[in-house]
């Protein structure tokens, strides 16, 4: 699977962050007596932020990438470890030669810059935050992280989004039949390839729930997320991954898809361990759509208000009406249509 497009994403994010942040932080530390001098620290501050944020955010997206290739990986604290010791050397390193460039430190001699103690108290306090923050991203998401941050679901509020509840078919005979170890690392290896096409296609997980994934997605299609493709696309992927599935678990993933698009609470929930929950009927929905899939073959089954909001890919999909079905609490019938890999 190429990950090329969500690396890229990934990075350009980082240099951009390093980009806004930096001039900011410079012009506001200390008091600047006149515009120009304004002017002249933060385009001093971009050219720290391009010397050492772009080989920062570029080493970021490389360890990415050969983690996302990677069953396993190396244990927590021993990458944070070393993460946070790379940074900290190569901040130190791109402090120096970003001064250079701004001749901040022309009476200085390079083993001054390098092991000066102010330096590298700062780069190590950089590094340590940076991996906090990058790491508590991977940990609850993200476009989360951000959300939680910058505190805009405080207080809970409606807003619209599409949900997407995927299940094993058959994960507690599999989990007999492999064992608890080999079956974590069934689903581990089949989460990863969920996710990832998500990522790529606009959406995010939301939660694990034993062998479920739930997703989220914005309710309003653009260039750059669409569900439909993302069906269409995980589709294959397993399909692509059959014979090393087969080789490596003695069995091939089935799974099962429900989708739904409607307006649901979104806010803050947890004292220590926060997370964004939603709430709603359309939550519910997707979760009965996803139940009802059970007895159908299809790539997926969705309502017909994800159909008639989201342009299906005919190049990719084929749709098939299945009419109004009374989902599991639910008081009114709802459209449901199953989608199918097109032909070719």
């Amino acid at each position: 699977m190429s990950v090329r497009r969500l690396a890229t994403r990934r990075f350009a994010f980082l240099c951009l962050t390093a980009g806004v942040v930096a001039p900011i932080y410079a012009v506001t530390a200390k008091p600047v007596a006149s515009i120009e001098e304004a002017v002249f620290v933060a385009v001093q501050s971009l050219i720290y932020a391009f010397v050492i944020g772009v080989p920062l955010a570029a080493a970021e997206i490389l360890a990415f990438v050969a983690g996302t290739a990677r069953r396993q990986r190396l244990p927590f604290a021993a990458m944070f470890a070393l993460k946070t010791i790379g940074y900290a050397a190569w901040i130190v390193t791109g402090v120096a030669i970003a001064g250079s460039f701004t001749h901040a430190h022309e009476e200085a001699s390079w083993d001054e810059l390098l092991l000066h103690k102010g330096t590298l108290v700062a780069a190590g306090i950089t590094a340590i935050a940076i991996n906090v923050f990058l790491s508590a991203g991977r940990l609850i998401g993200l476009k989360t992280l951000l959300s939680v941050v910058s505190g805009r679901y405080r207080r809970p509020h409606r807003e619209e989004r599409l949900f997407a509840f995927v299940d094993v078919r058959g994960a507690t005979a599999a989990a007999e039949r492999l064992g608890d170890l080999r079956f974590q690392a069934y689903l581990v290896e089949l989460f990863r390839i969920i996710e990832l096409t998500a990522l790529e296609a606009g959406g995010e997980v939301n939660d694990y729930i034993g062998d479920q994934v739930m997703l989220v997605w914005p309710a309003v299609p653009t260039s750059g997320s669409d569900p439909l493709h993302w069906i269409a696309h995980l589709s294959r992927e397993i399909g692509e991954g059959r014979e090393s599935f087969d080789a490596a678990y003695g069995m091939i993933p089935d799974l099962r898809v429900g989708m739904h698009v409607g307006s649901v609470i979104v806010g803050e929930i947890g004292l220590f361990r926060t997370k964004l929950a939603y709430l709603g009927d359309t939550v519910n929905t997707a979760a009965r759509v996803e139940e009802l899939a059970e007895g159908y073959s299809a790539c997926a089954l969705i309502t017909g208000q994800v159909f008639e909001r989201f342009p299906l890919p005919h190049d990719l999909l084929k749709a098939t009406a299945l009419g109004k079905w009374m989902l599991r609490g639910k008081q009114g019938a709802v459209d449901i249509y199953r989608l199918d890999l097109a032909a070719g």
